[in-house]
């Protein structure tokens, strides 16, 4: 079930009931403001070992909103607090509260990180403690609820329950958000680097982050970086932690191969993204339905504007661009594999967010973030995945396919017989990658060929035969019928639709993520249109071949 709050603690804290009753008093104050329970994950058994209990706490932490950390020098030093509290925020952006969803209580005075007896992992984490929002509540942890007494006290529980009900009145308005983005990455972690410049680009001109203020600058960012390192992935996880300032909507729009802007905007109309119609006059004239779509924009409450993939550096054209609601009312950003100095416009006006490598760290949590439970059956094997990262060089698309592949292979150590399958040429471009951009691109090309050829072994025929001819259609519009069309002249049961000759090998695509989803749905709720990443387009032409497509011969 979903959880309002999750309250992490040392069960040695408690033993007097201390943070029995600090939960009793924000229920209690919750219910009074709200008008209903709050709901609370607290855990009040001895967990026996960190096994037996792990998959009921993963699940729970995944399920919360709010994570109440109730700090002491015992905190510090559990190891199961420690796991919860980095589970948490691995996944912080994706409960819409990027660096804000933590809410740590001081019991007792915590060591000081500047001490050099204090250990040094405790002392980087007190430092990243102190750099969120804290609550002291000292004085409970000896007088209990007679500390409700002291001024300090009832003013801190005050500030603490009041960020607790602006955090959950985030979610609300997070989930009334229309949106027609494409399914984010629920596997999405780290980036938060990233994450952060793309919210102090999109606000900087403005004065708050809610509703509409005159004679501002619109928001605008571009995340640009190299095919397969997760351009679009950053803009949907950032769409989705700040769906709560977005009560106008959030829009994708595909643009690769668009040169005007206006005719990508059509797109709000097409999808019905915006409720309205084009008259017969606007669907003759451009500059009409320009102007339509700018009066409709102009009418909604805040929104954000997505511009995929954008390949042509003229849809970024001031000429129109600068016409979008100047009044803090449409944010934009736009993701591109073109260089900086390409994009229209003066470095005033825009910022661009590099997106790189996935940091080591980054890159080993999205490789346990695929696995069962969250981690790897054993440390060995965690250290063999960072072996991997090292040597993927921290490529997100084939990390991610490494980590989706390793995922689902149940034979012992997978992640030693993963690497020792990699090709020596693999470790000796990696070694050079870094000083010579030419191994760069040749490197990051064999690492995607090599990762993917893991996951394309273990499908069957009737699976490949669909990747095969998806990989000749248009990336983003792969028609999910036509598709299932195609490959009936191999697999005359692929007719039916609903039928798991089609829905067994197209479902296990998806849950690969070879496919992604689109927005599009039939009334039966049958997905229309699919994604491919272009890259893995690429590497899956290069390996066709025309008996591929023909219809098998039966006797």
């Amino acid at each position: 079930m979903p959880y309002d709050l999750f309250i992490s603690y040392s069960r040695r804290d408690n033993e007097r009931g201390q943070v029995t009753a600090l939960r009793a008093q924000i229920e209690s104050s919750f219910r009074a403001f709200a008008g209903r329970d709050l709901r609370v994950f607290f855990d009040t058994h001895e967990i026996a070992g960190m096994d037996d209990w792990r998959q009921k706490i993963q699940q729970s932490l995944r399920d919360s909103q709010v994570f109440l950390a109730v700090l002491s020098p015992h905190y510090l030093a559990s190891p199961y607090c420690r796991w919860e509290w980095e589970d948490y925020v691995r996944y912080e952006a994706m409960r819409q509260c990027l660096g804000e969803g933590v809410a740590p209580v001081f019991f007792v005075t915590l060591p000081d990180a500047a001490d050099p007896k204090t250990d040094q992992a405790i002392a980087s984490w007190i430092d990243e403690i102190q750099r969120r929002q804290t609550f002291d509540l000292r004085p409970w942890h000896d007088a209990g609820e007679q500390a409700l007494q002291q001024a300090h006290v009832k003013t801190t529980l005050e500030e603490l329950n009041k960020s607790v009900r602006d955090r959950l009145n985030r979610s609300d308005l997070a989930r009334k958000s229309p949106e027609n983005l494409i399914k984010h990455n629920p596997a999405f972690v780290g980036r938060v680097r990233e994450l952060t410049e793309l919210r102090n680009a999109l606000t900087k001109n403005k004065l708050g982050v809610v509703g509409a203020r005159e004679g501002q600058m619109p928001g605008r960012a571009t995340v640009q970086g190299l095919g397969g390192m997760g351009k679009t992935e950053l803009a949907l996880a950032y769409a989705h932690a700040f769906a709560w300032d977005y009560t106008g909507g959030r829009w994708q729009i595909p643009c690769e191969h668009l040169s005007d802007l206006r005719v990508a905007l059509l797109h709000l109309a097409n999808a019905n993204a915006l409720n309205f119609e084009f008259t017969e006059d606007e669907k003759k004239n451009i500059a009409l339905a320009f102007e339509r779509v700018l009066r409709e924009l102009n009418r909604r409450e805040r929104c954000l504007l997505i511009l995929d993939n954008v390949s042509d550096p003229n849809l970024l054209q001031p000429e129109y661009l600068d016409r979008l609601p100047r009044d803090g009312r449409v944010d934009i950003i736009a993701t591109t594999r073109l260089a900086p100095r390409a994009i229209p416009g003066s470095a005033q006006e825009q910022t661009f967010v590099a997106v790189d490598e996935l940091p080591e760290e980054d890159a080993l949590a999205l490789m346990r973030s695929h696995q069962r439970e969250g981690r790897f059956a054993s440390q060995q094997e965690d250290d063999e995945a960072r072996a991997i990262v090292r040597l993927l060089r921290g490529f997100t698309l084939a990390v991610e396919t490494a980590a989706i592949y390793l995922g689902r292979d149940t034979a012992p150590d997978p992640c030693r017989r993963f690497r020792e399958r990699l090709s020596p040429d693999l470790l000796r471009e990696s070694e050079t990658a870094a000083s010579d951009p030419a191994v760069a691109v040749r490197h990051r090309v064999r690492s995607l060929d090599e990762t993917l050829a893991f996951t394309l072994a273990t499908l069957k025929e009737e699976a490949r035969h669909l990747l095969t001819f998806a990989a000749l259609l248009p990336a983003d519009q792969v028609a999910v019928p036509w598709l299932r069309v195609l490959g009936t002249e191999r697999y005359p049961a692929f007719q039916d639709e609903a039928g798991p000759a089609f829905r067994q090998p197209f479902d296990l695509l998806l849950g690969l993520r070879l496919f992604q989803p689109g927005e599009a749905v039939d009334a039966d709720g049958h997905l229309l249109i699919a994604r491919m990443h272009r890259l893995v387009q690429d590497l899956l032409r290069q390996k066709t071949t025309v008996a591929a497509l023909l219809p098998s011969k039966r006797p």
